[in-house]
């Protein structure tokens, strides 16, 4: 007990300063213990198990990574529900590592599955299942399949707006979003009210000078441009310089 626990707290350490090798030969040693002791119970197995995938994939170790958090996923499934925060988060790393093989089309058809079961269990506006609305149309717009991106980003906005309120971070992010994907379809006129909420929110919380507030600024500026909107796109590209 004490041995694994100090394995276990060496590994995190070892991952935090990204010496993934090294962590992951203690992850397994981990494993291994924990899987061949009956003292042991599930739940601490794949703990043990879900953090070797996540340093096999850090490491790009992504056939590996994969094959050790779909286990793991499966499994969590069974044993604490589609829903249970440690399963979402094995998911995630999951849909990650179809995503580092650019199996983009088989990380859809999870999300799919994932936000049926949660919205069975949870209804279609808990968090976690707006959370696979915005991963699958983040993944569609890798694809370029963006009026489809579209349908999801708004129906996660939408959502997001009714469940957590219009000035919530999440939301507003989400408009970041469906904005870059109106945008990318030369709508730049229906962009720029959701870039000018997200921009107005960067700027309150980071600042003016903050760079993903510059970023915000940059884009908002280049939807102006595109409207003929040039004296409102000019001084925000005046701030960047």
């Amino acid at each position: 007990g004490a041995t694994m626990a100090s394995r276990y707290g060496l590994a995190r350490c070892l991952s935090a300063m990204e010496h993934y090798d090294e962590a992951i030969e203690l992850r397994r040693v981990e494993l291994a213990w924990c899987q061949s002791n009956d003292e042991v119970d599930a739940e601490d197995m794949l703990f043990s198990m879900h953090g070797l995938g996540c340093d096999l994939l850090a490491a790009d170790e992504t056939e590996e990574a994969l094959e050790v958090l779909q286990s793991c996923l499966h499994q969590r499934q069974s044993v604490l529900g589609h829903t249970d925060d440690d399963t979402l988060t094995t998911l995630a790393k999951v849909l990650e590592a179809l995503s580092a093989q650019g199996r983009k089309r088989d990380a859809i058809a999870l999300s799919q599955q994932a936000y049926k079961a949660i919205m069975d269990e949870q209804g279609e506006s808990h968090p976690e299942a707006l959370t696979q609305l915005n991963n699958q149309a983040s993944l569609h717009e890798e694809l370029e399949e963006l009026e489809q991106a579209e349908i999801l980003i708004k129906c996660c906005l939408h959502g997001r707006e009714q469940a957590l309120g219009a000035d919530h971070p999440e939301t507003l992010i989400t408009a970041y979003q469906f904005a870059n994907v109106l945008s990318q379809q030369q709508r730049h006129a229906e962009a720029i009210p959701l870039r000018q909420r997200e921009l107005d929110w960067r700027r309150q919380q980071d600042g003016d000078s903050d760079p993903v507030t510059l970023a915000s600024i940059n884009l908002l500026a280049i939807d102006l441009r595109e409207t003929g909107a040039v004296e409102e796109a000019e001084a925000l590209f005046r701030e960047l310089v």
